[in-house]
């Protein structure tokens, strides 16, 4: 991850003083949930560095709901983070296992109580 991590920086820095300011920035495609607070902390502390948002810019990170945790949530919400969008494909155990989800239906509503009782 750390590798990877800093790939992600090196072309984030490439593209710095391409674009105006944004209203909208969306975190998925390859599950970013899987980094840890001080990883995503890394990748948002250099956007806010050195990218324009707008002050009601909406912050979006795509989740796997096993990857959910009060901590994970907390963080979202300190660093900027305002949305989540929950990778919830199914609530059945069946379709899940079909599909070769690793988290299952009580995951996912886990998750989503999470997601209500932080402000997110």
């Amino acid at each position: 991850m750390p590798g990877w991590l800093e790939g992600v920086l090196k072309e984030l820095h490439i593209y710095k003083d391409r674009f105006s300011t944004f209203d909208t920035l969306y975190m998925g495609g390859g599950t970013p949930s899987l980094l840890n607070p001080g990883q995503m902390s890394t990748i948002m502390d250099f956007l806010f560095r050195n990218f324009e948002f707008s002050p009601d810019t909406e912050i979006t990170i795509e989740a796997n709901p096993d990857d959910i945790t009060p901590e994970k949530l907390k963080c979202y919400r300190d660093i900027g983070i305002n949305r989540v969008s929950l990778g919830a494909q199914s609530f059945d155990e069946r379709e899940l296992q079909y599909l070769k989800r690793r988290h299952t239906a009580r995951q996912t509503e886990k998750a989503l109580d999470r997601q209500n009782g932080t402000c997110i």
